[in-house]
């Protein structure tokens, strides 16, 4: 019976791979994507259909075999699914467990965490309706606003963050296109973050580290930008944090439930962001480490097993998800630059030496240098030390950073700085946990030590970083990912003043955005580059960003337009670090006479 089905099956697939007609293919995805409301015509016009329709015979042989391995292994399916509840639920006590002992045994830390986690929401919620970023409107109405056969298979630059991207499709598609509501998947990832480090980091360490950790975090400049920017590193970074929880777990378990979860979580962060990969090899390493020196239950020998299985079960997955995307958008030269290419591939120490200490000044943005060079040395300092906790012997953040270390001199990447916001909880994880061991050793007495770290330091720590946040004004003029801070008035203000036969332009850093308003306020004004449109027209409107340095000279030269039917550009009026100039027709539109 086994071998006539196996038989059958391979014959089957053998016969659809060699002749499954592509028209036939084509006609499916068409009724398919006509079911979902999307007109042939519109799938047409939008994306190729032809490397689709050759990989939909593939598809039909996974599912095929897919069925088949079901169907034969069902038994020893069900006994795993089985053995995975009971193991659900042990791991769902363990994590209760754990919380519960938390609340009982440090009731004082826990009432301190809830006012540090609810200063976080507050901090963030004041920077929720700032005006949109370019990056963030460019990922909504590329991508998100799309549908889901468009938004999760175009991948034509590394800034479609896939999951993020379902997120944000749902999240307005729910509740609308405003701001905050593209924002809101990456503001609940950035307020879930806090809690994540606060459990994370008092398992690894102890409560007081913990609790300062949570603080640090929720009062960091470039956390609290990217919980309230739509983009995909926030996200990435609360995977992390909880990677790192799961690890402690699964390091001396074969609980099922802990390791699918681990896997699980691995996958999401994947398909976040690709960078990932570096945060899966630093935790992996930690536990490898652990078994190797004997700082593990499980042993060398069966951790590698463990590990082995449920990494080829995580490029499966990983593969699975981009498998659209590597159809539909050719992903093998966009994915691999997302890797890491964005940079030189030969090891150049002078200047990886000079990045890496211009990351750790952006890991402490808005802090005074006082106080960056203090975080530093706390930092470094948690290094050198060791774990006094009896569940973990070796220090996590010296094997976290040395698997880093090398894996970036490996490949080193010169890119925005952004695409490390992953090491944030970690950074500021060790200089919590040097700033507690330092103040262990100079507390006078218990009742001092016990005020200091459930009350002085973290909440110190965390009036005196958001001060330094507001003072400073770096999360608002961010200049990251394109700040168009009049961005709303500004284009509110061209609606009434143009008219059909005026034309709008304006510099990379305001266009997704002028855009996104645009389409927002459904204007007819036309938003060009072009300078055939701009020679027809009747007049030029300018935007202008006054925070990345344009004027509007510079703006009509880079698009090679010839000014000599037009006024120079007259400023017509100012908003909020933006600026709007007028450009008069003086001659005919036709054959250019004054």
């Amino acid at each position: 019976m086994l071998l006539a089905c196996l038989t059958v099956v391979t014959l089957s697939s053998a016969s659809i791979i060699l002749f499954f007609p592509d028209s036939v293919a084509t006609a499916v995805l068409f009724s398919t994507a006509e079911f979902f409301g999307h007109s042939n015509q519109r799938v047409s016009q939008t994306i190729n259909v032809e490397p689709i329709a050759g990989q939909l015979k593939y598809f039909i042989v996974l599912v095929i075999w897919s069925m088949y391995l079901i169907y034969f292994y069902k038994r020893q399916l069900q006994q795993y699914f089985h053995n995975l509840l009971l193991d659900f639920r042990c791991f769902c006590k363990e994590v209760t467990s754990f919380c519960w002992q938390l609340f009982h045994r440090h009731p004082a830390s826990v009432y301190s965490f809830a006012i540090v986690l609810l200063l976080g929401f507050a901090l963030r919620y004041l920077y929720l309706f700032e005006p949109i970023r370019h990056d963030e409107a460019y990922t909504y109405t590329q991508f998100a606003q799309r549908p889901l056969f468009l938004g999760l298979t175009q991948y034509y630059n590394p800034g479609n963050h896939l999951l993020h991207t379902l997120f944000v499709h749902f999240s307005t598609l729910l509740m609308g296109n405003e701001p905050w509501t593209i924002r809101l998947p990456t503001f609940l990832s950035g307020l879930a973050l806090i809690p994540a480090v606060f459990l994370t980091f008092t398992r690894l360490f102890s409560v007081h580290v913990g609790l300062l950790t949570a603080a640090l975090v929720a009062s960091s400049s470039p956390l609290i930008e990217y919980s309230v920017n739509a983009r995909g590193y926030s996200l990435q970074s609360l995977f992390f944090v909880l990677l790192i929880a799961l690890a402690t777990i699964v390091r001396n378990s074969e609980n099922r439930a802990a390791w699918c979860a681990f896997s699980l979580t691995a996958v999401l962060g994947l398909a976040t962001v690709p960078t990932t990969i570096y945060v899966y090899a630093m935790t992996v390493g930690w536990i490898l480490f652990s078994a190797l020196f004997d700082d593990s239950k499980l042993g060398l020998l069966k951790i590698v097993k463990l590990i082995s299985g449920h990494t080829l079960v995580i490029m499966l997955a990983t593969a699975m998800f981009y498998w659209p995307v590597a159809v539909v958008s050719e992903l093998h030269h966009e994915l691999l630059s997302h890797l890491g290419g964005f940079g030189s591939t030969s090891i150049q120490l002078s200047r990886s030496v000079t990045y890496l200490q211009d990351l750790t000044l952006y890991l402490t943005r808005d802090l005074p240098t006082p106080m960056t060079f203090i975080f530093g040395m706390m930092a470094a300092l948690s290094l050198f030390m060791k774990s006094t906790n009896r569940l973990h012997k070796h220090n996590f953040f010296l094997i976290a950073m040395l698997i880093f270390l090398c894996l970036y001199l490996l490949h080193p990447v010169y890119y925005y700085f952004r695409i490390w916001l992953f090491l944030t909880p970690l950074f500021l994880g060790a200089t919590a946990y040097g700033i507690v061991a330092i103040g262990s050793h100079l507390a006078l007495s218990a009742g001092l030590h016990r005020m200091l770290f459930l009350w002085i330091i973290p909440l110190g720590c965390f009036f005196l970083c958001s001060t330094f946040v507001f003072t400073s004004n770096g999360v608002r003029h961010a200049t990251d990912t394109g700040t168009f801070l009049g961005g709303e008035i500004a284009t509110r203000y061209i609606t009434e003043l143009a008219d059909t036969s005026d034309v709008v332009t304006t510099g990379i850093y305001s266009s997704a955005n002028l855009r996104y308003y645009l389409d927002k306020l459904n204007s007819t004004t036309k938003l060009t580059w072009s300078a055939n449109e701009m020679a027809s027209s009747h007049r030029i409107v300018i935007v202008v960003n006054t925070l990345y340095r344009e004027n509007a000279v510079d703006l009509i030269e880079d698009t090679l337009f010839t000014t000599g039917l037009f006024s120079r550009p007259v400023l017509d009026a100012v908003f909020d670090h933006t600026e709007i100039y007028i450009m008069e027709r003086q001659g005919d539109p036709i054959n250019g006479n004054s």
